[in-house]
């Protein structure tokens, strides 16, 4: 008897030992898993859900926007004759609640001045003493929303895609034309344009550091501008008493706008 009770004993003693150890192990389980939610939401919180950049760069203008043969192409044609440029913006990205997914609203600025085949139809007559010449430059200025999905590569670096809509203000500055022969008789003429909107979309890629910096490659098509124009012009003696004249005008093509930029941005 007193056998069959020593052995309930050690039995009832190893299931309670054996019970305590896998409580001791269960508590310790749900512990690190309460510490590793714990961690991950800190890191969550810590993550900003809204960024603002400001960037800066270069821009490559494309196709016709950057062709040209002749000096009617420029104000009739559908070319543009337009130089490298630059171009600086801001961006504000706020996540959407899907993970790497952030919903993105750009603003920028494009400036593209005229390029030497443009400038050479300029070039002074040599039948004048003077001549003073301001060149035309393009000025686009658009506004886009769209989606960016960056992955991470690194714990320092992720590559982004991006892509956008919007509008866009486009216009040319005034180009002009004045100056005198050698007899005194003087000119003038110029160009102004009129801006236009239109619709703008956007593909971009690049990469994130630390979310602190972004260096990103982004495609603009800005559409195709028929811009009108007002023409003046004088000419005359040294006071300029003989004539002018005035008039207004559209393009006989539109000129369609697109471009490839390079640009840096600093997040914060």
């Amino acid at each position: 008897m007193k056998k069959i009770v020593i052995i309930f004993s050690i039995l009832a003693s190893y299931v309670v030992f054996t019970q305590a150890q896998i409580n001791t192990s269960d508590l310790l389980n749900q512990g690190l898993l309460d510490t590793n939610d714990e961690k991950k939401k800190k890191d969550r919180s810590t993550q900003k859900t809204v960024l603002s950049q400001f960037h800066a760069g270069v821009n490559f203008p494309l196709d016709n926007f950057a062709g040209g043969h002749e000096l009617n192409d420029v104000f009739g044609e559908g070319k543009g004759f337009a130089a490298i440029g630059f171009t600086v913006g801001y961006k504000l990205y706020s996540q959407i609640g899907v993970e790497n997914l952030s919903f993105v609203f750009c603003l920028d600025a494009f400036y593209n001045g005229f390029n030497s085949d443009g400038k050479d139809f300029f070039d002074e007559p040599e039948e004048y003493a003077n001549v003073d010449i301001t060149y035309p430059k393009y000025l686009n200025f658009p506004a886009t929303i769209g989606l960016n999905y960056a992955i991470p590569a690194s714990e320092t670096v992720k590559i982004y895609g991006e892509g956008g809509i919007g509008a866009n203000l486009s216009t040319i500055s005034k180009a002009s034309l004045s100056g005198s022969d050698f007899d005194g008789y003087k000119f003038y003429e110029e160009v102004k344009f009129t801006p236009k909107v239109g619709f703008i979309f956007a593909l971009e890629g690049g990469v994130f550091i630390n979310q602190k910096v972004s260096i990103g490659l982004r495609y603009n098509n800005f559409g195709s501008y028929k811009y009108k124009y007002k023409y003046e012009g004088k000419e005359g003696d040294r006071e300029w008493r003989l004539y002018q004249y005035k008039g207004k005008d559209i393009l006989n093509k539109s000129l369609p706008i697109s471009n490839i930029s390079l640009r840096v941005g600093i997040m914060f």
